[in-house]
């Protein structure tokens, strides 16, 4: 199985590490900028600090063992499957969102990773975790230029897009309002 030949904790801890070190680069290149002002340069270490690594799985997944598709028709499995899915989301409705279920809703098994600006996480899912992208056997070289800019690298710049999204209590409204003027 995939997770049994790239998901050891070994690797999970690899993965958090090399993201650590990302974050610990872009904080180093922030304190370094001089373009921005210090406030601008503080909001933004503030929240890169903030931000959680999501590495490979979570520790904990949903329990679907109680839906039933054994012998039923495909069109059945997937209707099945889809009232199973709706009758947990309307469960979820006013109720907190369990922050140790972080790949809620992904294929782990794909090859993505991301970042979510309502959580401000970065999320590097085990289906990146396969060759020619990783190996265990890797030095810390080859995983920088693999993981660590490619991917890495990617998703945390995302903690930063100003167009798309940047979530008001990461910066509060009048620091947001500083830190887009003094882009500008």
């Amino acid at each position: 199985m995939y997770i049994a030949k790239y998901g050891s904790e070994e690797d999970k801890k690899r993965m958090e590490d090399l993201c650590q070190q990302v974050i610990d680069t872009y904080r180093e290149l922030l304190n370094e900028n001089s373009w921005a002002s210090d406030e601008v340069k503080k909001k933004a270490i503030e929240k890169l600090d903030k931000i959680a690594i999501h590495a490979a799985y979570p520790d904990k997944f949903r329990d679907t063992s109680d839906i039933d598709i054994s012998d039923c028709s495909l069109i059945e499995a997937t209707r099945r499957i889809w009232m199973a899915e709706t009758k947990h989301d309307m469960s979820c409705l006013g109720q907190n969102l369990d922050k140790d279920m972080w790949a809620e809703g992904f294929n782990i098994l794909t090859c993505n990773a991301g970042y979510d600006p309502s959580a401000n996480t970065i999320n590097m899912i085990i289906g990146m975790m396969g060759e020619t992208f990783y190996s265990s056997d890797m030095d810390v070289e080859e995983m920088y230029a693999s993981i660590g800019a490619f991917w890495v690298g990617h998703e945390v710049s995302h903690a930063f897009d100003l167009v798309i999204h940047q979530p008001e209590h990461y910066f509060g409204r009048k620091a947001l309002t500083e830190y887009i003027h003094d882009l500008y």
